[in-house]
């Protein structure tokens, strides 16, 4: 039985595969771009040709040369030695230009079509990359006059051999000429892919090729040539032939950018380290350099001078586009040295970066609010608002009034707290059988199938985060005083209003979330909660505690067993089956080194997709552990990425960028349900296990992101709150929202602190809400996608294209898609998800 099993797993990874290629293929239009490389062929073989005749007759080469090499390349070469003279005495200067130019045609449309299935920019005009097609000519003609040498010369050497010796010579030599041929035109097509690359997918050509002309030479030996049918026929054949070799060619050069054949990359560790085969600047060799507070409000002084002197809204939006080429310079280095910092949170230069930007950066944001207010009082505002779009201008609204200069001192104090607290937590180390373990792994253990093991994870945390109590505290409490501080000095009630504007909120108020959390508790809780009761019963548990919150079988959750580079290998696998744009994006990343996905001491927790501005190039970090987590990484964190570079090349204004909080998530979390299908890749035959632990666990997330949300709200209401109380609050908010869940007898966490290491209440007050509307915007694609997998891609698609160009709950529309806030949708959403959860059970 096994055996059975193995051979169809390895038949459907063969069909999966050759699927894949077909889908690459497909969106490469490797077909189309190869029949007019046949067309451009055909048409400059002639003037080639002539060219050819032209060296043998300026050359004055012997008649009859001996030789014994190919029988077709003697009478080629017959032929041209035969008629050479007659080729030079003619040829004037008009006719030589004239035909060398048409001779260039292929190898001009060659380069352009190198360009496009490579991806590459176009670096040079028409005419340049005419004239270089033109010099490649030249060059090819003079290489192939020296082949002829050579076949002259070998055909003398090889002569006194035995047969069986000169036939293995021939075929030898043909292979190494294909070889070397397929390797010229790769280079010239596509000269920025690396040379191991370009080596592989030439041999593949090379091969490919002469089993082509086998079949072709066959058919031309075995064909009737004498009569006219015949004739016609071995012509198109021969016009088959070239479309072929053309076919080859091109898929050469899209397998050489996308990873070969298997998509998989052998290498090592992300994220420092050794890698796959380079063909870019690595994100961990970017170089960096401080960008200093000075340069910075220069280039804010500049704009302001530039647009005092205005005399008409072009002159602003030149004034602006020059602000922003310099306020991108300061954006990448201090993303820069976040990333660095986060990835080893002990490196004593990148921690002492960050102290510097944790200090200017409210310095900053103070001149970004000059900058807002200048472009909302210029007298050129209507035409900057067409050209711009008024969701900018409501966006510059919002900024406005979630800045002040009085208080730029809190904002670095904030900051530096912030900082503090992300280092403590990289830095916490937890007891674990007898070793010490970072945080991000010991959460794994709560997916354990044994109830002990969780219980014991469970109870390791709790002691952990005891031993460090003062300090959360203490930064915690800082850092509501700071912000309530901040809120007073702005003339705000509280932090609550300040918070909305500092996140940027447009489409939607305080009064919306408020209610969209009691549809919650209404629509969502009881659902989840009986999900939860029906598990405990399955489970065979007594009590549900905090420890069985993440495991949704008795058997466990689908482990994920992949090595860092095999999960790399698969997700690439699936993103060329699933589109081969997206697919051409992920091997981007890999080749860029733009994922760090390795857990280890001192490296920060969680988990973030950010975007590198003057690299262009977004950069994913994350902490594997071993559980279905890790694949939820490759679709989630990707999602955030593969949004960040749609915005990119679509020329979405840097000022918009990605749009709300909530829009960005509904990018990474629409994403995780598009891959669905492709789950086999990491889960094998538990993918189903994945798919129904991957949606009750989206569905119990909603009632505790309102945790997270109202527990803050609560929170920045009371300021003065002593810790206990706070605790005491989050307590209160878990029974509200999971009562199906106890924390009693899990060592301190069972008085209301696992809200401590949740980062975002610490680092980006009410962020968490915007997880919950996304994940209601992600049901509906999941939901569509159910129904047409396709439709789904295609909308989700132009949903991450118009980044933030449309206001969030406008673009929910647009997809398609109901409402979070609109009236019924929870209750249609879950009446939907638990549908398609008894769907996938296991």
């Amino acid at each position: 039985m096994s055996f059975f099993r193995r051979v169809k797993s390895v038949v459907r990874r063969a069909v999966e595969r050759g699927m894949g290629i077909a889908r690459l293929f497909s969106a490469h239009r490797i077909t189309t771009i190869a029949g007019a490389l046949a067309f451009f062929l055909v048409l400059s073989v002639v003037p080639l040709f002539f060219w050819l005749t032209l060296l043998f007759g300026r050359e004055g080469l012997p008649e009859e040369p001996a030789f014994e090499l190919f029988a077709w390349a003697e009478e080629l070469i017959s032929y041209l030695v035969k008629h050479a003279g007659e080729a030079a005495s003619g040829a004037g200067v008009v006719l030589l230009l004239t035909t060398l130019w048409s001779a260039s045609s292929f190898f001009y449309h060659l380069r352009r079509s190198g360009e496009l299935l490579s991806g590459a920019s176009r670096p040079h005009g028409g005419l340049r990359t005419r004239l270089l097609a033109v010099l490649f000519t030249l060059a090819v003609v003079v290489l192939l006059g020296g082949i002829v040498g050579l076949f002259i010369l070998l055909g003398s050497l090889i002569r006194p051999l035995p047969q069986p010796f000169c036939g293995m010579l021939k075929a030898f030599l043909l292979f190494e000429g294909c070889f070397l041929v397929a390797m010229l035109l790769n280079f010239y097509a596509a000269p920025k892919q690396a040379v191991k690359k370009r080596a592989r997918e030439s041999l593949l050509v090379a091969v490919l090729w002469l089993g082509a002309s086998a079949v072709f030479l066959v058919y031309a030996r075995f064909g009737n040539k004498e009569q006219l049918y015949g004739a016609l026929s071995l012509l198109i054949v021969f016009f088959l032939y070239l479309y072929w070799m053309m076919i080859c060619l091109a898929a050469g050069l899209v397998l050489g950018k996308n990873g070969g054949l298997t998509n998989r990359k052998k290498g090592s560790k992300i994220d420092g380290n050794e890698h796959m085969e380079d063909c870019m600047t690595k994100v961990n060799d970017l170089p960096y350099s401080r960008v200093t507070l000075e340069e910075t409000q220069a280039a804010f002084e500049t704009f302001f001078a530039a647009a005092e002197k205005a005399k008409c809204a072009e002159d602003m939006l030149a004034a602006r586009q020059e602000l922003i080429t310099r306020r991108n310079k300061f954006d990448t280095a201090y993303c820069l040295a976040n990333i660095r910092f986060t990835q080893n949170t002990a490196d004593p230069f990148y921690k002492g970066e960050m102290d510097y930007y944790d200090e200017v950066s409210p310095l900053v944001h103070n001149e970004l609010a000059k900058y807002f207010r200048v472009m909302l009082e210029s007298p050129f505002r209507k035409e900057l608002e067409a050209k711009l779009g008024s969701v900018l201008f409501a966006g510059f609204e919002c900024a406005v009034k979630a800045h002040s200069e009085e208080i730029v001192e809190d904002e670095q104090q904030e900051n530096a707290l912030t900082t503090e607290y992300s280092q403590l937590m990289a830095g916490m180390l937890f007891d674990w059988q007898g070793e010490k373990i970072p945080l991000t792994v010991l959460r794994g253990k709560l997916e354990d199938p044994a109830p002990a093991v969780r219980k014991a994870a469970a109870d390791a945390i709790g002691l952990g985060l005891q031993a460090n109590k003062q300090k959360l505290d203490e930064i915690y409490d800082k850092l509501v005083h700071i912000r309530d501080r901040m809120a007073k000095k702005m003339g705000y009630q509280n932090y609550v209003e300040l918070g909305y504007y500092r996140m940027g909120r447009t489409g939607y108020t305080r009064e919306m979330v408020e209610a969209f959390r009691a549809n919650v508790k209404e629509s969502l809780v009881p659902v989840v909660s009986a999900l939860k009761e029906r598990i405990k019963g399955e489970m065979g548990l007594d009590t549900f505690r905090f420890s069985d919150n993440d495991v949704y079988t008795k058997e466990g959750n689908p482990p994920f067993t992949l090595t860092i580079p095999e999960a790399f290998s698969e997700a690439s696998g699936m993103y060329h089956e699933m589109d081969g744009e997206i697919g051409a994006f992920f091997d981007s990343m890999t080749e860029a080194g733009a994922l760090d996905v390795e857990s280890r001491h001192n490296k920060a927790g969680g988990g973030y997709c950010t975007f590198i501005g003057d690299y262009h190039q977004p950069f994913i970090f994350a902490n594997f552990n071993g559980t279905t987590a890790d694949a939820d990484v490759l679709t989630h964190e990707f999602g955030h990425a593969y949004a960040s570079h749609c915005i990119d090349v679509g020329g979405v204004d840097y000022d918009i960028d990605v749009g709300g909080m909530e829009t960005a998530e509904c990018h990474s979390m629409s994403m995780e349900f598009l891959c669905w299908p492709y789950m086999r890749r990491f889960f094998c035959e538990r993918e189903q296990g994945y798919r129904y632990k991957h949606l009750a666990d989206a569905l119990s997330f909603i009632p505790y992101g309102c945790i997270v949300d109202e527990f803050q709200h609560l929170v920045y209401e009371h300021p003065d709150w002593t810790p206990e109380e706070r605790d005491k609050a989050y307590l209160e908010l878990e029974k509200t929202y999971r009562p199906y869940l106890t924390y009693e007898g899990i060592p301190y966490l069972e008085e209301g602190t696992r809200w401590q290491y949740q980062a975002h209440i610490f680092e980006s007050p009410f962020y968490y809400i915007d997880y919950c509307l996304a994940q209601t915007v992600a049901f509906g694609f999941l939901v569509l996608s159910q129904k047409d997998h396709d439709e789904a891609l295609r909308r989700y698609k132009q949903f991450v294209s118009a980044g933030g160009t449309i206001a969030f709950r406008s673009l929910v529309e647009r997809a398609g898609l109901a409402d979070p806030f609109g009236e019924g949708t929870l209750q249609s959403l879950a009446e939907e998800v638990s549908r398609i959860l008894q769907a996938v059970k296991p």
